[in-house]
């Protein structure tokens, strides 16, 4: 039992030494970055030369959407990682999602215990060979008869996450 205890403290420290944490004062506005941290903020001032960051940042509904447009153009995220940074409220009908063609995730999507909420089509990501973890989707509307929730067809790790809706 003390062994497993200490093996539980032992990955609880090492977790929270990777752990970041980003105020919303730590974003500067017009750029791509949000401070020192290397984090590469998937906004309006994304380009393709950003692409060789290996940490790319989601805060908002615009950001989720670049990301999906660049997984549904060929991109798969391989070595590269995903983190949200807030909830998401994806409202706005017509964002195109990575499931929406017969695209590949390769990266690691962690949603730091983030919400998606009000997606709406066939899944998150059409094949996923990365890792998915901490992440919700909640009021998630599915679509379709080959559909599902965080992926369509999971060939990686899932890992802590929940999906509710219809």
């Amino acid at each position: 039992m003390k062994t497993k205890i200490c093996c539980f403290l032992t990955v609880l420290f090492l977790l929270s030494l990777c752990a970041v944490f980003v105020s919303n004062t730590d974003v500067k506005a017009g750029a791509a970055y949000i401070d020192d941290s290397g984090y590469c903020l998937l906004d309006g001032n994304f380009d393709d030369e950003d692409y060789n960051k290996n940490v790319f940042a989601i805060k908002e509904p615009e950001h989720f959407e670049k990301f999906a447009q660049m997984v549904v153009s060929g991109l798969d995220f391989a070595g590269k990682k995903v983190i949200l940074l807030d909830d998401l409220s994806l409202t706005r009908s017509g964002i195109t999602l990575p499931s929406d063609s017969d695209s590949d995730f390769r990266g690691t999507f962690d949603g730091q215990g983030f919400a998606i909420y009000y997606l709406y089509g066939r899944g998150l990501f059409f094949k996923n060979y990365g890792t998915v973890l901490n992440l919700d989707l909640e009021g998630f509307q599915l679509t379709g008869t080959d559909a599902g929730g965080i992926a369509i067809r999971n060939y990686g790790t899932i890992f802590n996450c929940t999906v509710s809706g219809t």
